[in-house]
């Protein structure tokens, strides 16, 4: 099974965690990703201060 390195990150996490927190990853990891998974908030066209945040659609089969 091929897993990749977001997911060994999450199950990682998942192990250590008491309450909710987002998995940070770094642009490497994000750069290999495929770009269907990924959902990017860019609201800097309102502010130009509000970083890009990048997510991971975990359901696949739901398009955002």
């Amino acid at each position: 099974m091929d897993t990749d390195v977001f997911t060994l990150k999450l199950v990682e996490s998942l192990d250590q965690m008491t309450k909710y927190q987002p998995i940070e990853i770094d642009e490497n990891i994000l750069s290999n990703m495929r770009f269907e998974e990924v959902f990017i908030q860019d609201y800097s066209h309102l502010n130009p201060k509000y970083p890009k945040r990048f997510f991971k659609n975990l359901v696949p089969d739901v398009a955002i």
